[in-house]
């Protein structure tokens, strides 16, 4: 067993000749394009010269996100900040580098570049049947997270089968629903704090977009606090309260949302929207359902700009649209969303096991 600086490990291959930017994605095309977002798929391209013929395997590492991605197939690299990574000889299996690769802790810097915080680790390579070994197992493991991951989205595929069902499609809007700005049945929609904030080791919460999961839950697992006296004043202009819908709103995972749960009341960063909705006029589910439809998907894509560093302000919040219905409809519907919710909660404690195991498992071989 040997103990390797990355360069003996992994090798950068030029991507350059293969990247397309954001504005060049498709919604459907021949080739698919990997970039460095947390979706694993994010667009599509039918140029020919940009595709990366993987004749193997290759891992994709995020220089901003950190995240880390395996591919198998030919496809197209989008956007800045994508390493394309492979083994620097055939004594080291793709598919080992890739999770000891997931299991390597690196630093948040934000939304600075993180490759250079890569190579200055080093990386375990047993030998070739023993690197088969562990890869088998953890196959395994990530398998049965997989299955539970279907299961789950299954349940919210079914949660946007009944809104569809009760309200019509939003694009077609076939019910002749009112159509309103979302300004206009909102009581407040601003966003967090624009400046720099002093952390603390402990105080207020001060939440960002990186806590909003792609399941669209709070995720309260990196924390960062801020002191009482800067919550107060954050607060005063921008408080998120029980049912009040948060939207991210920059970064590469803007319009994940969800809704505040009842809890201590915390601070958010310039990286999340708060919508709080009339609630005269709409149901908080409704609302958080709405902003799932393939009608606010698009309505988000035009309004936030293409760069890299995306943003969707509040202006552009303000003006989008949105059907209403009865109050008493959107009332039936959260009531149908609440029962699906609680077999979602079973699953989903049933999937935070699973991925326990795997880290465990990701740990015992790259950690020990």
């Amino acid at each position: 067993m040997s103990l390797l600086p990355f360069d003996a490990f992994l090798k950068n291959v030029s991507s350059k000749p293969y990247q397309i930017t954001k504005a060049g994605y498709l919604e459907e095309g021949k080739y698919p394009v990997v970039d460095q977002g947390q979706k694993f798929i994010t667009g599509y391209s039918n140029n020919d010269e940009k595709v990366f013929k993987n004749d193997e395997s290759v891992i994709i590492f995020g220089d901003h996100t950190r995240l880390i991605k395996y591919v198998d197939f030919d496809f197209v690299i989008g956007a800045d900040g994508t390493k394309v990574l492979i083994p620097v000889d055939d004594s080291i299996d793709t598919k080992y580098a890739y999770y000891h690769l997931l299991s390597t802790k690196i630093e948040n810097l934000g939304y600075s570049r993180h490759y250079k915080l890569l190579k200055e680790k080093t990386f375990v390579k047993p030998s070739m049947e023993k690197q088969q070994e562990i890869v088998k197992a953890l196959d395994k493991a990530k398998e049965l997270i997989g299955l539970r991951q279907e299961a789950l989205d299954k349940l919210d595929e079914l949660a946007q089968s009944v809104f569809i069902d009760m309200f019509g499609d939003p694009i077609l809007n076939p019910n002749n629903l009112v159509i309103k700005k979302l300004d206009d049945v909102s009581q407040k929609i601003t966003d967090g704090e624009h400046g720099t904030v002093a952390r603390t080791e402990t105080g207020r919460m001060y939440l960002m977009a990186r806590n909003i999961s792609k399941l669209g839950e709070l995720d309260l697992t990196e924390l960062s606090f801020i002191s009482e006296e800067s919550h107060n004043k954050i607060f005063k202009r921008c408080n998120a309260e029980y049912n009040d819908l948060l939207l991210v709103c920059v970064g590469a995972t803007i319009g994940k949302c969800t809704l505040v749960p009842d809890m201590k009341d915390f601070s958010l960063a310039r990286s999340v929207a708060l919508i709080k909705p009339i609630k005269t006029e709409m149901n908080s589910k409704y609302l958080l359902y709405f902003f799932k439809t393939e009608f606010m998907r698009r309505q988000i894509e035009k309004s936030s700009n293409a760069s890299a560093q995306a943003g969707l302000y509040t202006g552009a919040i303000k003006k989008m649209k949105i059907m209403i219905p009865s109050l008493n409809l959107q009332k039936k519907f959260a009531s149908i969303i609440e029962k699906l919710e609680v077999q979602k909660s079973y699953y989903k404690v049933e999937l935070d096991k699973l991925q326990e195991n795997f880290d465990a498992l990701l740990a015992q071989n790259f950690e020990g």
